[in-house]
């Protein structure tokens, strides 16, 4: 494979053969796989405490069914 650098950028070269740009800076490259790595954790993590939230909210909303249920049975009891 020959490249050839790109005029004007340190790091960038292009495959002759593809016509490709290619980056040879090698820890850019890594702090780039780091910082998406780093996102997709976050979103997971996002995702997870939605997913907690939402099951925390129909848990309230049963609890909620269940004392109007108590209420109601103890009011026609006379109680």
């Amino acid at each position: 494979m020959e490249l050839k650098p790109v005029e004007g950028y340190k790091n960038l070269h292009r495959d002759m053969a593809s016509g490709a740009i290619i980056n040879t800076n090698v820890s850019a490259y890594e702090a780039a796989i780091q910082r998406h790595k780093e996102a997709e954790e976050r979103k997971q993590l996002l995702n997870d405490s939605v997913g907690q939230i939402n099951s925390l909210k129909e848990d309230v909303k049963e609890l909620k069914e269940l004392v109007k249920v108590l209420l109601t049975r103890d009011t026609e009891d006379g109680r």
